[in-house]
């Protein structure tokens, strides 16, 4: 194994703005990946963290669940429960695609929910465009049913889902992601799972069964020659060139950088050239932006069973469902979500995806603590 570099640590897609120093005094904060999403035995991961004795399903253990979190309007009203979970329920039941033909928690149904919701064939393929035509049907009826400022805020409530949708797609709009492969990535049950040691225990475990000797660290690799020979005369089929000037000859590698990595580094990495399917493939596929802010405080101003809220803003129309309103002014209102940091008690913290959350790459720390408090 060859890692480029210094050591093997769980490093993640997110940049991260931290406010306040960068591990908390009651605790610790995770910079990168914190979470096993699917606290389910049917998971790979969750299972290998339960064999290390990282966790136990059989004890109180820091669980997340986003759609059980309260909503909030930005004036403070909470939304009732009912309603909260009927909008998350035909939502959802839109990602799921034209196939569909139960809406979720109701087998017994083969039509879509309450309110005249109907299907409709107008589409380009994309998930926005799929989604958005529907719910224009579907709002049509609600406001005639039950009147304009109740559809204002089913708008605002559907406007938070598509921000929470942005994040778990790192994305910018619903209309760059395919309908059709949409439904392709295996969402195991059970929540979100966090590691009371952190998720680099994780890959601490792992390690221990890789022999030191098969691990190298610091070893930045700077061309692939892969030779394909299929001639069975027992030469090596790739030669790796590292950034030190050593080679090493081996019979086959498995590359496990981001598509980021490749996008960037793909014309010069490879030796020869990836086939043409191969690269525009990876410069097709999208490759967004997470940003992860946390924000450490010198007391916690929450309760201590408080796990977090999602913030509502002002929508009226669904073609502004995915944000109408000026970055540089309110990047703010791309916040779905604020939520405590288990295993510390005094920082809380939220992600910001697509345009905006580019845009907080530019402004101060300070800046974006205080807007976000």
């Amino acid at each position: 194994m060859m890692e480029g570099e210094m050591a093997m640590t769980g490093s993640s897609a997110l940049r991260v703005a931290v406010i306040g120093a960068g591990v908390s005094g009651t605790g610790h904060v995770e910079r990168g990946a914190a979470w096993i999403h699917g606290c389910s035995q049917e998971n790979p991961l969750f299972s290998l963290a339960l064999q290390h004795g990282l966790g136990s399903v059989d004890k109180e253990v820091p669980k997340f669940v986003m759609s059980e979190l309260p909503q909030m309007t930005y004036r403070g009203d909470l939304v009732p429960l009912p309603l909260r979970s009927q909008l998350q329920e035909v939502f959802y039941y839109l990602l799921d695609g034209p196939d569909s033909v139960t809406l979720k928690g109701d087998e017994s149904s083969g039509t879509a929910p309450q309110n005249g919701f109907r299907r409709r064939d107008e589409q380009d393929g994309s998930v926005g465009s799929y989604v958005f035509s529907m719910l224009r049907g579907y709002l049509d009826n609600v406001s005639k049913q039950e009147g304009p400022e109740q559809r204002k805020l089913f708008l605002s409530i559907l406007q938070q889902l598509v921000s929470e949708e942005f994040i778990s797609n790192a994305c910018s709009s619903l209309f760059d992601l395919d309908m059709d492969a949409f439904d392709s990535y295996k969402e195991f049950s059970g929540g979100d799972f966090a590691l009371p040691t952190g998720y680099q225990a994780i890959l601490d475990s792992i390690l221990k069964d890789i022999p030191e000797d098969r691990l190298h660290l610091n070893q930045p690799v700077t061309k692939i020659a892969w030779m394909n020979n299929s001639d069975g005369d027992g030469q090596s089929s790739v030669k790796l060139h590292f950034q030190n000037g050593e080679t090493k000859d081996l019979d086959a590698v498995l590359v496990t950088s981001s598509l980021g990595f490749l996008k960037h580094n793909s014309q010069t990495l490879f030796q020869p050239s990836l086939p043409d399917d191969k690269l525009r493939s990876m410069q097709k596929l999208g490759f967004g932006v997470v940003n992860k802010v946390q924000l450490q405080y010198n007391q916690p101003f929450w309760e201590s069973d408080w796990k977090g809220i999602r913030l509502l803003w002002d929508c009226d129309s669904v073609d502004r469902l995915e944000g109408d309103w000026s970055i540089k002014d309110e990047w703010f209102k791309r916040i779905a979500f604020v939520r405590r940091v288990f295993f510390s008690e005094d920082v809380l913290e939220t992600l910001i995806a697509g345009e905006e959350g580019e845009f907080i790459e530019t402004l101060d720390p300070r800046e974006i603590g205080k807007t976000i408090t």
